[in-house]
């Protein structure tokens, strides 16, 4: 509460955002990441803090409720999101460092936005978004409190990865791609915060959903 006073109440800030770690770039390692109950620990801080003291915070991966899941890739009814870094290689998120343009390319061969837009990855990537959230029945929809492709569903995307054959956009990058215990722990990491957030889900979320809809 120190640290919340301070800035909003003693500084006047406007709004917070979190970022927690996610294990790419310079000697990544899967050890710094929040746990599972750690992440949903914050998920609830976060929420207390918006519904008790009305103020605006936002965590970039406990918010999906909010943004209605995942937006990379341009996904999102509405408008997404996507990655372009200083070398022009386009990827689906900053999170998410893989690749099957580069915008210099893409323009040099009189391409637009449209052709990253419309790229395998990209399409694959919004056509996961898709079938987990945004198609289904509010009643059915896939747990918005683990929305990351990369993150949280890493066996998925990783398939996606391999069947449009994208690059990592740098060394790092494929250093992750090719280290297989990350990929493992990535995705048990997964699995363990969709498990244990899994009854929020169906509580708040779905179980509302059903009622009303029942009549």
């Amino acid at each position: 509460d120190e640290f919340i006073d301070f800035f909003f109440e003693q500084q006047g800030a406007l709004y917070q955002w979190l970022f927690q770690y996610m294990p790419i770039g310079r000697s990544y390692t899967l050890e710094m990441m929040v746990t599972p109950e750690q992440r949903l620990s914050m998920y609830e801080r976060t929420w207390k803090l918006v519904r008790e003291r009305k103020l605006f915070v936002a965590d970039f991966w406990n918010s999906g409720v909010v943004s209605n899941g995942c937006i990379s890739a341009g996904g999102g009814y509405g408008g997404g999101y996507f990655y372009i870094d200083w070398n022009g290689a386009v990827a689906p998120c900053a999170f998410n460092p893989f690749s099957v343009h580069n915008i210099k390319d893409v323009y040099a061969s009189g391409g637009d936005l449209n052709t990253v837009v419309f790229s395998s990855l990209f399409k694959d990537v919004r056509n996961w978004q898709r079938k987990y959230f945004y198609d289904k029945p509010n009643c059915e929809r896939g747990n918005l409190l683990v929305p990351c492709p990369i993150r949280d569903h890493h066996r998925e995307m990783r398939a996606i990865i391999d069947k449009v054959h994208a690059l990592p956009i740098d060394e790092n990058g494929a250093k992750a791609l090719e280290d297989h215990a990350y990929g493992e722990g990535l995705a048990e990491y997964g699995d363990k915060v969709g498990h244990i957030s899994c009854p929020i889900w169906e509580e708040k979320y779905l179980l509302p959903e059903r009622k009303r809809m029942a009549g």
